[in-house]
């Protein structure tokens, strides 16, 4: 897996529709104990790999896979204003879409205060503007990619709140990807 247009991605790789894939990570996410590898077990394998050592979006769709939002926080926090806004969504956006394995049950506000939560108890001090609004970002658009989630504009506002701020936060001239994102997201549209 690769970030479009990213090196190395190759124009012969296979994609499942979203329902399918969607609900083959579902089941394996509920695979009972002695049925096979885990969910977590086989997202710990490929995290491992020494291939995902060399491609840093795979790591963080690994991460956040496997729920630790601190790593992948902190790999688009020091990516932001690193490379252009728009390779940044792209990348961002392809990780949002990683599975989860959370209950299905519980509330998407109470998971993503527990998120952001994570994310501050992980790194407590010195946090800047930018992770701030990263992990924001990046705990509503994990929660609203699900495809078994129920979209709410409360959910939307969030997202595009969190573009807003890192326009305003951008080192770079042109901040053009980041608004369309933050329209977007408005409209329901991201992730």
């Amino acid at each position: 897996m690769r970030a479009r247009n990213s090196p190395g991605s190759t124009d012969d790789q296979a994609a499942l529709h979203p329902w399918i894939a969607a609900n083959l990570v579902s089941a394996l996410a509920r695979r009972g104990d002695g049925d096979g590898p885990t969910y977590t077990d086989q997202f710990k394998a490929l995290r491992d790999d020494p291939d995902t050592a060399q491609d840093p979006v795979r790591l963080a769709y690994c991460n956040l896979a496997l729920g630790d939002i601190g790593e992948v926080v902190t790999f688009f926090e020091g990516e932001f204003n690193r490379i252009p806004h728009a390779e940044w969504i792209a990348k961002l956006e392809l990780v949002l879409n990683a599975p989860d394995d959370l209950p299905p049950e519980r509330d998407h506000a109470e998971l993503y205060e527990e998120l952001v939560n994570l994310d501050n108890a992980r790194c407590p001090n010195d946090r800047s503007e930018i992770r701030n609004n990263v992990a924001r970002l990046i705990a509503a658009g994990w929660l609203t990619a699900n495809p078994f989630a129920v979209r709410g504009q409360a959910q939307h506002q969030v997202i595009a709140n969190a573009f807003a701020a890192l326009a305003t936060t951008s080192h770079q001239p042109d901040v053009g990807a980041l608004v369309s994102a933050k329209e977007a997201a408005r409209r329901g549209e991201f992730p």
